[in-house]
């Protein structure tokens, strides 16, 4: 899972495999230069709507303008990358990012390809992107939402975290610590029964059985 390309002081330990609610295997990992064209890829592939929401604004995403997400120093800046397999067919379906305001403060930002929507990896990606911003000493995340993105909400909401919410301009930006609260990994814990649960039935049950040897 980790590529073989790592720049000075690539966090390996924030490398790990999940499950999400459907039981579908998902590689996190820190991101890398060389992902700029994994991620173009993903960026073309979303649709109107969701460029929509990421960028308050649909527009195409060039290799120069995803630079900036994947050359990262992994503490001020820090990138998250999702991929759906191993081997050749890998392919990266969400990136998760966040930037220093200072004053231990970052804004954050999520898109999650299309079709890997509303199985829980938003929220998943948002913890582990928490957890890397505490252990470089951010204390809070900023997320900027377009009015109406009840998605991205639903993913900060599903933290269990306090949120300071305010409006303006037809954007929701809201405010939440980055260390999880009691409530949180309550939250957190529950999901990863739900997401274990899913993957055995997954492997229990699969869509389709192959018998060797037969004539």
């Amino acid at each position: 899972m980790i590529p073989v390309d790592l720049p000075p002081d690539y966090p390996a330990h924030r490398a790990v495999y999940v499950s999400l609610r459907d039981g579908t295997a998902i590689a996190l990992r820190p991101v890398v230069p060389s992902d700029v064209s994994g991620v173009v890829e993903m960026f073309a592939r979303l649709s109107d709507e969701s460029s929509r929401k990421r960028f308050h604004g649909t527009r195409q995403m060039s290799e120069k303008d995803v630079r900036r997400f994947v050359e990262v120093d992994y503490r001020e800046r820090f990138g998250l990358v999702a991929q759906t397999a191993i081997g050749g067919s890998a392919r990266i379906v969400a990136l998760g990012s966040y930037v220093s305001m200072g004053e231990s403060r970052a804004e954050v930002a999520l898109v999650v390809d299309d079709p890997m929507q509303g199985k829980g990896l938003g929220s998943i990606m948002l913890e582990h992107l928490a957890e890397a911003a505490a252990e470089s000493g951010i204390t809070t995340f900023v997320a900027e939402v377009l009015f109406g993105n009840k998605d991205m909400l639903e993913v900060i909401n599903a933290l269990q975290l306090p949120v300071e919410r305010s409006v303006e301009s037809g954007v929701i930006r809201a405010e939440f610590p980055t260390t999880l609260t009691p409530e949180a990994i309550d939250a957190f814990e529950q999901r990863e029964a739900v997401s274990s649960a899913a993957a055995v039935r997954r492997f229990l049950q699969p869509r389709s059985v192959a018998v060797v040897g037969a004539s």
